[in-house]
């Protein structure tokens, strides 16, 4: 089954906080390797949230730590002491949106180019029938297009082998 874009940048949203990978969602300033309960004691409220998210996600139960701080916030803001903004973090633009797309798509094309290599190996030359080939199979544009998502991914370590110019 094909995946939706709506899936992708949950991917990639998922995988920025989580820190699969880093820079692709605009509003988390903080390390990979910090665990959200760090963060929220390093101010990050929004931490509390994703932390609800990903426990909620896998079935787990929600530490004491994040469910005090949900409620506690929560209860700020419908008090209106703060903001949803102030309490949670930043909400994104419409216009991050896009760049999130783009991000998205250049975790599926590198992803894909790294399955193609794995599975043929050294010998595959690449090129732009590489590069059309992965544009078919995503239906996301030209070989221009794929060439220029996996410089971008490249420069963020995403693929594994060196792309020419």
């Amino acid at each position: 089954m094909k995946k939706r874009p709506s899936d992708h940048i949950h991917d990639v949203i998922e995988g920025e906080i989580s820190g699969k990978h880093r820079g692709a969602w605009p509003l988390d300033s903080f390390g990979a390797d910090d665990s959200h309960e760090n963060r929220f004691q390093a101010g990050d409220n929004q931490a509390v949230l994703w932390e609800i998210y990903f426990c909620t996600k896998a079935d787990k139960v929600v530490p004491d730590w994040a469910a005090r701080a949900f409620r506690s916030l929560l209860m700020q803001v419908v008090s209106g002491q703060l903001t949803w903004s102030q309490a949670f973090g930043k909400i994104p633009e419409r216009g991050q949106l896009r760049r999130i797309q783009t991000d998205a798509w250049m975790a599926d094309v590198c992803a894909l180019f790294n399955e193609k290599l794995l599975k043929t190996g050294a010998k595959r030359k690449i090129d732009n029938a590489l590069f059309k080939e992965i544009g078919a199979e995503l239906s996301i544009g030209s070989s221009t297009t794929v060439k220029d998502l996996l410089k971008k991914g490249e420069k963020a370590g995403l693929i594994q082998r060196r792309i020419r110019s």
